[in-house]
């Protein structure tokens, strides 16, 4: 057991680190992402909080080529205000879906910090549900559709483990409305 603690610790601290991002071997990961916003304009305001979460599992088909599948798991909660006295508009939205990908790393394999470009395609099935003053809930469930584009260093902790922090903009179509979102995300990466 000692010398399995050792070896671990000297595989988190060894210095001639490098990233395997060779043709077969496999990226299992993910990230997590965060926001709240609000807006108060005269008798109109509103606060929301959205959270999202996206394991994945991918496959390098080439060297820092990387092709894979990301489970989408997201939520949020909107409230809404209107008007004097004030109603209110409550929307919960909850959505699960898959998302394929392709990913590339720039920099040499064998850097401690490379570069990564992701874009991937989403098809999630959402299930929207509002509740307004004095009216009975309403809910609907429909499919969104998006493009995303992301970008950003990935920091490697040691030759299988990276932090990635990405940048990313959305292109989104729920139904007949359309949406561009910008996202910062952060996540981690094992590479077997």
């Amino acid at each position: 057991m000692k010398k399995l603690f050792f070896f671990a610790l000297a595989l988190c601290i060894v210095p001639n680190l490098h990233a395997q991002l060779n043709r077969g071997q496999w990226l299992v990961g993910g990230s997590a992402g965060f926001s709240t916003s609000s807006y108060n304009a005269g008798n109109v305001s509103s606060k929301a909080t959205n959270f999202q979460l996206s394991p994945g599992i991918g496959y390098f088909v080439f060297d820092k080529l990387a092709i894979g599948l990301r489970a989408a798991v997201n939520y949020s909660y909107d409230v809404e205000k209107f008007g004097i006295p004030s109603n209110n508009f409550d929307t919960k939205r909850s959505g699960l879906g898959l998302t394929p990908y392709v990913r590339y790393y720039f920099l040499p394999k064998t850097n401690k910090i490379n570069i990564l470009a992701d874009v991937s395609y989403s098809d999630v099935n959402t299930k929207i549900t509002t509740v307004v003053s004095d009216l009975p809930n309403s809910s609907v469930t429909n499919n969104e559709h998006a493009f995303t584009f992301a970008a950003g260093p990935a920091f490697f902790i040691n030759r299988h483990i990276a932090l990635e922090i990405t940048a990313s903009y959305e292109i989104a179509k729920y139904g007949t409305l359309s949406q561009n979102i910008f996202l910062i995300n952060a996540g981690f990466q094992i590479h077997l």
